[in-house]
């Protein structure tokens, strides 16, 4: 049944759980281990909890060294006690990245190269052909800043405008590349059934300033996700691992010196 605005926020809970355990345990059916791309925010938090529930997983978190997404995928990795493998990435690396990757990056605009180029330089890293992740969850509830101070119904032509893209550029553009490299990329918020429901959730309006996907995070804990996790901000992909900023750079004169699957540090969060 569609979400209205009469339903109690935790009969929401519920159909949001019951579909999105679903969601999981349609993409892990009989698979032995998958990955998961985790930056440490509430988006990945949920999936690795559900994972952890079904299926061994390796979460893999990507970016240049002191980038966000590694620090804050570190700090995730050790209060929710999931296994970590960090993947740290120079200069070099991310320009080599993009020129065997370019017949990949079909768009040359920015943000778009860079979003694909992180994706690429994540899933290419991952030893599992499986990888789950957290894509869409921004667009179902309202994750970006341009939601903030637009009217309801604004907002909720933005949503609509927010998934087509995702759906009918990002998202199939995200699966070539992980093909290419012999992957099968999956989000359990992409699931028909689960992307549904909450794309008929009316987004709760945001103030400016104020904190995006407030019922997500809401959900989130009410999944077990902690509120140090549920209510972290979260940067784009491209600029939490510190990779926009490497392509803006002048090329380094040193030569590359590995390859970035090899740069990975895997550790047990104690």
């Amino acid at each position: 049944m569609p979400a209205d605005e009469g339903s109690s926020p935790q009969r929401t809970f519920r159909a949001l759980d019951e579909r999105f355990d679903s969601a999981v345990d349609s993409l892990v059916l009989g698979v032995p281990v998958v990955g998961l791309l985790f930056s440490g925010g509430v988006d990945s938090a949920l999936v690795a909890l559900a994972l952890r529930e079904r299926v061994p997983f390796d979460a893999l978190a990507i970016g240049v060294r002191g980038s966000r997404d590694l620090a804050q995928a570190s700090s995730a990795a050790r209060i929710l006690d999931l296994p970590l493998t960090r993947v740290e990435v120079s200069v070099e690396e991310v320009r080599r990245a993009a020129l065997e990757m370019a017949p990949l990056l079909r768009e040359s605009r920015e943000p778009v190269r860079s979003v694909q180029l992180s994706l690429a330089l994540a899933v290419r890293t991952s030893e599992r052909s499986v990888v789950v992740t957290g894509q869409g969850a921004d667009e179902l509830f309202g994750g970006y800043a341009h939601f903030r101070k637009l009217e309801p119904s604004a907002a909720e032509q933005r949503r609509i405008a927010d998934l087509a893209q995702l759906l009918e550029g990002d998202w199939p553009r995200s699966l070539a590349i992980a093909r290419a490299f012999g992957k099968d990329l999956r989000s359990p918020y992409l699931d028909p059934s689960f992307r549904a429901y909450a794309s008929s959730i009316p987004l709760p309006p945001l103030p400016a300033g104020g904190t995006t996907k407030p019922l997500l995070r809401e959900w989130a804990v009410h999944r077990g996700v902690p509120r140090e996790i549920a209510g972290r901000a979260k940067l784009a992909i491209q600029y939490g691992t510190g990779i926009a900023r490497l392509l803006r750079r002048e090329p380094a004169t040193s030569s590359p010196s590995s390859n970035p699957s090899s740069r990975g540090v895997s550790h047990r969060a104690p």
